[in-house]
C-alpha cells in the first residue's frame, strides 16, 4: 500500500494499529496492572523519536540506503533481548533476596518476556510500512510518515491505560460486591454495558439508572427484586467504572 498525499495517511495508520494484535494488547494490560516499569508503546515511541530526530538534523538523509542503516543501527543499540532480561532479572532475584522482599518488575516476568520476545517482529512491521509507503524519498514524507505512526502509537497507549483504568476500577468494585453477594450481578450489567460500542457507553449507564437497560429476563428480574440500597450500589459502581459521573 502506498500514499498519495495527506489522504492516504490514514491507511498508515490502519497498518499500524494491525501490527498490534489482541494478545499482545492484553500482555501489555497485564503488565501495567502490576506497575511494571517497562512500557512496550512508550519505548517505541521513544525509539521512533529517535529516529525522527535523526532525520529532521540531517543525520540520515531521505534515502533508501540511509533509513534502512538507520534501523540496523537501531537493532544494535536499541533493542532488547532476552540476554539483556535474564541478566537484569538475575541481578534483581539476588537483590531480592538480600532485601527479603519482591519488586513490582519481577512480578509480571512472563508478560514481560513475552513483550520483549515480539518486539523485534513488532519494530520490524513498522519499518516494513515506513518503507512501503514511500513514493518519493523526500524528507517531508518521510517526517509525515512518522508522525503518523507517532500520533496512532500516543493514541494506542492513551486507549490501553484506559481500559487498564476501567478495569482495576471493575475489580477492585467486583470485590465489595461479593462481600454483598452482588459480584454476579455487577458482572452481567457490567458486562451488558461493555457490548455497547464506547462511545455509547455512557448512554447505558443513563438507561441503567433510569432503570431503562434492556436485560437479559433472568438479569433484569434480579435486579428489579434487589432491595433499594442494593440497586444503588449497583448503578453508583457502573458510574464509577465508566466514570459517567
Amino acid at each position: 500500500m502506498r500514499i498519495d498525499g495527506v489522504g492516504g495517511l490514514e491507511g498508515v495508520e490502519k497498518e499500524v494499529k494491525e501490527v498490534f494484535d489482541e494478545n499482545f494488547i492484553n500482555r501489555i494490560k497485564r503488565l501495567k496492572k502490576t506497575w511494571n516499569i517497562f512500557n512496550p508503546i512508550f519505548y517505541l515511541v521513544f525509539t521512533r523519536l529517535v529516529e525522527v530526530s535523526s532525520i529532521i538534523n540531517d543525520v540520515v538523509l531521505p534515502t533508501d540506503d540511509d533509513v534502512k542503516e538507520m534501523f540496523r543501527t537501531r537493532m544494535e543499540f536499541l533493542q532488547l533481548d532476552y540476554q539483556t532480561i535474564n541478566e537484569t532479572l538475575r541481578k534483581i532475584w539476588v537483590f531480592e533476596l538480600r532485601r527479603g522482599e519482591g519488586y513490582k518488575f519481577s512480578q509480571s516476568v512472563e508478560e514481560l518476556m513475552y513483550v520483549v520476545h515480539r518486539m523485534k517482529d513488532i519494530q520490524e512491521k513498522i519499518d516494513s510500512i515506513i518503507l512501503s509507503n514511500i513514493t518519493k524519498w523526500s524528507k517531508e514524507e518521510l517526517l509525515n510518515i512518522y508522525f503518523v505512526i507517532l500520533k496512532t502509537l500516543l493514541e494506542m497507549e492513551e486507549e490501553v491505560s484506559r481500559e487498564v483504568e476501567r478495569e482495576i476500577r471493575y475489580e477492585t468494585l467486583e470485590k465489595v460486591a461479593a462481600s454483598m453477594n452482588l459480584d454476579k450481578v455487577l458482572q452481567a450489567i457490567y458486562g451488558l454495558v461493555m457490548e455497547y460500542p464506547e462511545d455509547k457507553r455512557i448512554i447505558a449507564v443513563r438507561l441503567l439508572e433510569s432503570e431503562s437497560l434492556e436485560m437479559p429476563r433472568e438479569v433484569g428480574e434480579v435486579f428489579s427484586a434487589l432491595p433499594k440500597f442494593q440497586k444503588q450500589f449497583i448503578v453508583s459502581s457502573i458510574k464509577s467504572i465508566f466514570q459517567a459521573e
